[in-house]
């Protein structure tokens, strides 16, 4: 399988919109007006193309000078277990450590704790805790 990766911020917010929707992504609802920006917002995004298809990503958010957070890493179903995941997250990492930022974070599933644990990440006692904004009336 040849896979092509690239670190850009070239990436179109239709082939995202395919990837997640395709991967049955539950957050993704009817409104992806959403993606374009965080798109834009990102400080990096990774993509893994097969043929010209988006198969996979990863994308970070920063403070641009010695933080940061994977925020979203997802790989097609045909492909996981074939190393695409593991490929994405370490160009990420190493492109930040690049650009100076080594304080990298990131919240996943604890079904995900080995995947990122041979990326060298670390779990931590840290409480994770999320706003609830009030609903809107």
């Amino acid at each position: 399988m040849d896979v092509d990766y690239k670190i850009t911020k070239d990436v179109s917010a239709d082939d995202v919109i395919q990837l997640l929707a395709e991967e049955g992504v539950s957050w993704l609802g009817t409104d992806t007006s959403w993606v374009e920006p965080s798109l834009r917002g990102a400080y990096c995004f990774v993509g893994a193309y097969w043929n010209g298809r988006l198969i996979g990503m990863a994308q970070a958010l920063s403070d641009t000078s010695s933080h940061a957070y994977v925020h979203q890493v997802i790989v097609s179903k045909s492909v996981r277990g074939k190393g695409v995941g593991k490929k994405m997250v370490s160009m990420l990492l190493d492109y930040l450590q690049e650009q100076g930022i080594d304080w990298i974070r990131l919240i996943c599933d604890p079904e995900l704790e080995e995947f990122y644990g041979d990326l060298r990440f670390k779990k931590t006692e840290e409480l994770v805790m999320i706003y609830e904004a009030p609903e809107k009336s």
